[in-house]
């Protein structure tokens, strides 16, 4: 049965940069694995800005077909990354995942001042280098913690590097 991984944590807390290396790591020890980031969808979706949450919304859905798709393909792993923190971003996410198939969750934090840095050093970034916006996104998620599913894993990335997060995740999902 493939496995569900959800990568999650506030903007440049690391999400794509272990997402990327645990794909890897998993495609070394000879497993499929495919990596769906949330925000890819949403970057599809041109559509004007008094809309945000409708296109979050509809990106979502789409986002959680696309999961439910690869689980069923055949993949090994499928890996999320994105801010997917409520019960109903969850069950958005999970709605065409088969029965059985549980979410395996990982949470980054990071500070903002040290998601300041790493999104200035970040030619990809658009909006969240607006120290604004970003401080505004951090304590939107600060708020959003304790109503945040449950993990098995967290890590401070301030605290520890892509490598030590990855393989410590790379480890138990191998073994099974």
């Amino acid at each position: 049965m493939p496995e569900l991984v959800v990568v999650t944590g506030p903007i440049a807390s690391g999400k794509s940069s272990v997402t990327k290396m645990l794909a890897e790591r998993l495609k070394e020890a000879g497993r499929t694995t495919a990596v769906i980031d949330l925000d890819d969808i949403v970057a599809m979706l041109h559509a004007p800005v008094e809309n945000v949450e409708q296109s979050w919304g509809r990106a979502r859905d789409v986002h959680g077909r696309l999961v439910g798709d690869w689980l069923s393909s055949g993949v090994d792993f499928v890996i999320v990354d994105g801010p997917i923190y409520s019960q109903n971003e969850t069950a958005a996410l999970m709605r065409c995942v088969a029965t059985g198939i549980a979410a395996r969750r990982v949470m980054l934090l990071s500070t903002y001042e040290i998601a300041l840095t790493r999104v200035a050093g970040d030619p990809s970034r658009g909006v969240s280098k607006d120290r604004v916006v970003l401080r505004l996104l951090y304590d939107a998620f600060a708020r959003e913690l304790p109503n945040i599913e449950a993990c098995e894993w967290t890590f401070d990335t301030v605290e520890c590097s892509v490598d030590d997060v990855v393989t410590t995740i790379a480890r138990v999902l191998l073994a099974n």
